[in-house]
Parts: structure tokens; sequence; C-alpha cells
């Protein structure tokens, strides 16, 4: 989520943030998955608007994504 172009667009309200997280890692873990929160893993300036990534944004979110998927890996392991 870019939150600059949020504020200056306004497409979400942050005031309901906690609240969407809180009801969509309860939908995720009540089907046997994991909510991995990454609200600000990446930074605004690699937006190509209020919602998609660059290619450096791709690679931050990757980056982010990494050692959770890992963690998880790991877990799974005998």
């Amino acid at each position: 989520m870019n939150r600059t172009a949020n504020d200056k667009y306004q497409y979400f309200t942050w005031e309901h943030l906690d609240e969407f997280k809180t009801l969509t890692r309860s939908i995720a873990e009540r089907h046997g998955n994991r909510f991995i929160d990454l609200t600000d893993a990446v930074d605004g300036r690699f937006f190509t608007d209020g919602d998609h990534l660059n290619i450096n944004g791709h690679a931050q979110l990757a980056e982010a994504l990494a050692g959770p998927i890992a963690d998880m890996l790991a877990e799974k392991k005998p």
C-alpha cells in the first residue's frame, strides 16, 4: 500500500487499517493460511500509482517475503 498516494488521494481510511488487518488475519487463519503484514514493506517511491509496484518495488516486496517464507519452510522440515 502506497501511504503517500493514499494520503494524497484518500484511497483508504487509515482509521480502519487495524480492523481490516484483524479481519483479514482471522479469515486467513480460519482457512489454514498465514497472514503476513506487508503494509509498510515497500518504499512509496517504488509504486507506479496507489497500488502497483515498479521493478524496484517488486524486489523490495520479494525481500520482505523471503524471511517469512523461509521460516515457514523450516517449520515444515522433519
